[in-house]
């Protein structure tokens, strides 16, 4: 078999690439050099992804409690958990689905969560991790969003870029934004640690308390928009957020002097509504003001997050039958009483403890997925899917271009294709006949998805996209100005708990998808990463008489924890940092992530902390 054209299944960048088979079952992954998104270049995730054809940790057989069964065991039992959560009512049964399945997947899993089971609660971790900085940015701009190509931030003469460790996760972003800082573009780096990487090619490093990031940007959109110095109440704000006025000052002119602006972020760093908002106003005062292009670049979490929203996987936001956001579903108030996950493991949002509380009070979970998982583990029944690399289908990347997505090799063991699982389901509950073959699901997004009528699905290729359709992440509203933050954080040293808790992303974040984990370079890379630790300021280790490696006693209003340390000079020295991928000791030491009413995206906020050596 020759080389297959597909894209990337990891980060929400989207690069193309070609697959090729050596010895009918390895993979081996080369980057595309016409498609935009990668122009030729890929990640260490990237140049990986390959491994995951043939990799062991796929789910390959059915299986009813953790024992294997065949296929018509497994979906007579699923069919008769399903049926008995919905003798409680429609609203008692939720489907969560992954971002990273293709268009025609997301689209089979609407049809059957609505059309079959006719529940209100859909949705992806991908669009609620997405959602509060998209809503933010749509409802600045009045219109839906949708990314530049990548590209176009190196044709920038000044780059602000909102969070220094981007480069884990959107590499792809990371480099065009190296790629420019290198060609004598102005590069600014807004932050609340003092660098992951880009400090040595910033013109300018913003250090920001944590928790202040919407007071400085909402700072710099008004001396922005008033071509001004700040006032005594804006000083004041502006000292409480830790920024020195001089360095304010320098940052507020390189973006009013700037004619080509580039905004950068990722989602999974940036998910208060408010502070996009902000970013939006700046490119729109800048574009005002005679810039001849200012453009905010937001990478998305997932690979096809944009594409999975498109075909109707969100909540139905109506009336009675509004339906549970993700992060709503899984913190188990939403009354559910059955959970269908879809090529998602959950864990790695809500953490193995609450995972298990949410089980306890489930009467049924069903688990539909390639890899193994926490969620495949605690489910009552297991249905292997095929997955990437297995089935055809589309990606939407993030500036709304669609690509084809190639099946290299059949799907192994007895893997399915989602949408015959789904079809099998839906014949078993109450005889219904659901598209399976990829032409009649596309023919059918064509009809009931107005943005996608005019997609040439036959056109798809390799070498060039079908039309960019455009955003319907959210219902926009007209919204002319955004309120000002005027509440700071609570998070002031004292003497009790000096220091401030960060739930941050990390190097090692993404090492916890289980598809990375089926990799096994990758998984071999971040093998230190899997116990929970903080990390701290050398100097901080030094002033509590310990060493790395050593353990501390991390306290907060909401708990304690003994972890051990990792000192990186990048972290200020009044500043804790936990990574986000240790969900359960985030939850018992920064309290229950914040779900924001709006958009259902939920974040930890900081909190205030006390280091001390065990004992």
């Amino acid at each position: 078999m020759g080389k297959s054209f597909t894209i990337c299944p990891y980060c929400g960048c989207g690069c193309g690439m070609y697959l090729e088979l050596v010895a009918g079952h390895m993979g081996v992954a080369m980057p595309s050099q016409v498609q935009s998104m990668g122009a030729g270049r890929l990640c260490l995730r990237g140049w990986q992804a390959g491994s995951l054809i043939g990799s062991a940790a796929r789910l390959m057989r059915p299986q009813i409690a953790r024992e294997e069964a065949s296929w018509e065991e497994a979906i007579q039992t699923a069919s008769g958990g399903i049926k008995s959560v919905l003798d409680r009512g429609r609203h008692a049964l939720g489907v969560l689905c992954g971002g990273h399945l293709t268009n025609e997947e997301a689209f089979a899993c609407r049809l059957y969560a609505h059309d079959i089971l006719r529940t209100p609660h859909l949705d992806s971790c991908a669009r609620a991790v997405d959602a509060g900085s998209i809503w933010g940015l749509e409802h600045s701009l009045c219109t839906p969003y949708r990314s530049p190509p990548l590209a176009q931030i190196t044709r920038s003469d000044v780059i602000v870029c909102l969070n220094s460790n981007i480069r884990w996760d959107a590499p792809q972003a990371a480099g065009y934004v190296v790629e420019a800082a290198g060609a004598g573009s102005k590069l600014v780096v807004i932050d609340e640690v003092v660098d992951e990487g880009l400090g040595d090619l910033a013109a300018l490093y913003i250090l920001h308390k944590p928790g202040f990031r919407g007071v400085l940007l909402h700072l710099l959109v008004e001396a922005v928009a008033g071509g001004r110095r700040l006032d005594a109440e804006e000083q004041s704000a502006l000292q409480q957020a830790g920024v020195e006025t001089e360095a304010f000052h320098q940052l507020s002119s390189l973006v009013q002097d700037a004619k080509r602006l580039a905004v950068v972020f990722s989602t999974t760093a940036l998910q208060i509504p408010q502070e996009a908002a902000y970013l939006a106003e700046l490119t729109i005062l800048r574009q005002a003001s005679g810039a001849e292009v200012a453009q905010v670049f937001a990478v998305r979490s997932d690979c096809n997050s944009i594409g999975v929203v498109d075909m109707g996987v969100a909540p139905v936001r109506n009336g009675e039958a509004r339906g549970l956001g993700a992060f709503e579903m899984l913190s188990g108030n939403g009354g559910l009483q059955g959970l269908i996950v879809v090529a998602e493991a959950v864990e790695q949002f809500v953490g193995q403890q609450q995972l298990r509380r949410l089980r306890e009070q489930l009467q049924f979970l069903l688990y539909i997925g390639s890899f193994d998982s926490a969620t495949a583990e605690l489910a009552d029944v297991v249905l292997p899917m095929a997955g990437w690399g297995e089935c055809e289908g589309s990606f939407t990347c993030h500036d709304g271009s669609i690509w084809p997505v190639c099946r290299v090799i059949s799907p192994a063991g007895q893997r399915r294709p989602l949408a015959q699982i789904l079809n099998d389901l839906s014949n078993a509950h109450n005889g219904s006949v659901l598209p399976t073959d990829t032409s009649t699901l596309r023919a059918q997004i064509s009809r009931q998805v107005p943005s996608y009528r005019s997609v040439d699905w036959a056109g798809l290729s390799c070498t060039q996209p079908s039309a960019t359709v455009p955003s319907r992440d959210n219902d926009i509203d007209v919204v002319n100005t955004v309120a000002p933050i005027r509440e700071w954080p609570d998070i002031g040293v004292n003497g009790q708990r000096p220091y401030v808790l960060v739930v941050r992303r990390h190097e090692g974040s993404w090492a916890f998808d289980p598809r990375v984990r089926a990799a096994h370079i990758l998984a071999r890379e971040h093998t230190d990463q899997r116990s929970p630790f903080v990390i701290i300021n050398p100097r901080t280790c030094q002033q509590l008489g310990t060493r790395e490696g050593h353990s501390v006693m991390v306290s907060t209003a909401f708990g304690s924890q003994l972890l051990p340390v990792k000192c990186q000079a990048a972290v200020p020295q009044d500043v804790v940092v936990l990574p986000w991928q240790f969900r359960d000791v985030a939850h018992s030491l920064a309290g229950r992530p914040r779900v924001d009413d709006r958009t259902g995206s939920a974040y930890h906020q900081p909190v205030a902390a006390a280091l001390e050596l065990p004992g």
